[in-house]
């Protein structure tokens, strides 16, 4: 009797381990991947981030608006 519980909690104990090794895991990366689709918040946060990046860039830009000055003498 006690050799069936004991071979009865071994596979039980090996079927539940099988079940934890073969189930995915939440990486840190997919779970950013999650937050960034799903997060309207996270979504404006690198729209900001990125039209910020593009401004910096303007600057390099030859036809970006500049200061111009006329000067007329008459």
């Amino acid at each position: 009797m006690w050799q069936w519980i004991r071979l009865l909690m071994l596979a039980g104990m090996t079927a539940t381990t099988g079940l934890a090794a073969g189930s995915d895991n939440l990486t840190l990366d997919s779970y950013l991947n999650q937050v960034r689709g799903g997060n309207k918040a996270a979504q404006a946060a690198a729209g900001l981030s990125e039209a910020g990046g593009l401004k910096a860039a303007e600057r390099s830009v030859i036809l970006s608006p500049s200061l111009f000055v006329n000067y007329a003498v008459s």
